[in-house]
C-alpha cells in the first residue's frame, strides 16, 4: 500500500512531454536514482517514493506496450509506501513534486482525495457539481 500522487496536464490526460529533459532535471537532483527506464526514486534517510513516467489512457489506465514511444509521456506517478511516509509529507516528497509539475506545466494531484494540490500545499475545494 501506498500514498499515491499524479502529475498530469488535465482530467484526461491529453498532452505529452518529452522524457529527455524532465530526466536530466531530476538526475541533477540530491537524493534522487535511475530506477528502470522511465523511472526515479527519491531516497533520504528512511524517506522512499518511486517516480514513474507514464502513457496512459483518458481514464488514466496505463496502456504502454512495445509500439509506445519511450521519449514521451502524458503522466507522472508517485508512489510513497506507507511506512516510508513520514510525518509530513507535504515538507518531505511534495516539494520535489511540486518542482517536476512546474517544470513541465502542468498540476499535482493528491490521489486520496481526488483534488489538486495547491503551491501553498492546501488542497484546491471541489467542484460544486462533485458529489463527496
Amino acid at each position: 500500500m501506498s500514498y499515491d500522487l499524479t502529475i498530469r496536464s488535465d482530467e484526461n490526460f491529453s498532452h505529452h512531454k518529452q522524457f529527455g529533459p524532465l530526466a536530466d532535471f531530476l538526475s541533477a537532483q540530491p537524493n534522487i536514482n535511475p530506477n528502470g527506464p522511465r523511472g526515479f526514486t527519491f531516497e533520504q534517510g528512511s524517506l522512499w517514493m518511486e517516480i514513474d513516467f507514464e502513457t496512459v489512457s483518458e481514464e488514466g489506465d496505463n496502456i504502454e506496450d512495445e509500439s509506445t514511444d519511450p521519449a514521451t509521456f502524458n503522466c507522472v506517478r508517485a508512489h510513497i509506501p506507507y511506512p516510508h511516509l513520514g510525518d509530513n509529507p507535504e515538507r518531505d516528497y511534495f516539494p520535489l513534486l511540486r518542482d517536476i509539475a512546474q517544470k513541465i506545466g502542468w498540476k499535482l494531484y493528491d490521489e486520496q482525495s481526488d483534488e489538486e494540490d495547491e503551491e501553498d500545499g492546501s488542497v484546491s475545494p471541489k467542484p460544486w457539481w462533485k458529489f463527496w
